[in-house]
């Protein structure tokens, strides 16, 4: 049976965001009937909205799973909880951000999640590593890929980093870019 590709983006700014980061999609990777497919390279962000805080580090992370969208988000919202994660202000800084930004194709609005996520085609941050493991991904309402979003907002702000053995290890063993088979 096949599962339809999920993504998540993932963020951090404090404490030790690159192994918040890796231990994020290490424990998202041991969720029972979650199979990672591919990751993003790491990147460091100005921070958007409230910018008096620390850089981020952001990526994106391709999965498949038996997991419906809200249990998925469940499990999320459960990992941010887990690191700390506070809400006490608006696009502010954080120990572990987990969003989850499409299931397939499905398109849905509820009190608790909509999908695709309603401000990802705004933030470079999401969209520019986006595009490095997917750029064909095509937004179901919209109709714009990955790769078009991340063309029309530009990276200022957005720089890729390397040298990093423990986000390199984790790219080698799920891959790092999604082979779209689609047209």
């Amino acid at each position: 049976m096949a599962f339809a590709i999920s993504g998540i983006a993932l963020g951090a700014n404090l404490g030790d965001p690159v192994d918040q980061l890796v231990h994020a999609v290490e424990s998202m990777a041991r969720l029972p009937g979650v199979q990672p497919v591919a990751l993003s390279p790491l990147y460091r962000t100005a921070p958007w909205g409230f910018v008096q805080q620390p850089d981020f580090y952001n990526a994106v992370l391709l999965l498949t799973s038996i997991w419906s969208p809200a249990a998925l988000l469940g499990a999320c919202l459960g990992m941010e909880a887990a690191y700390g994660r506070k809400r006490d202000l608006p696009n502010g800084p954080r120990t572990l951000d987990l969003d989850l930004l499409f299931c397939g194709e499905q398109v849905s609005a509820t009190p608790w999640l909509t999908l695709p996520h309603p401000r990802m085609t705004e933030r470079a941050f999401v969209m520019i590593p986006l595009a490095a493991v997917w750029p064909r991904w095509r937004h179901p309402t919209l109709g714009r890929t990955a790769h078009e979003w991340a063309a029309t907002l530009g990276c200022v702000g957005v720089h890729r980093l390397s040298s990093l053995p423990a986000w390199e290890s984790l790219r080698a063993q799920w891959g790092t870019r999604f082979q779209d088979v689609t047209a």
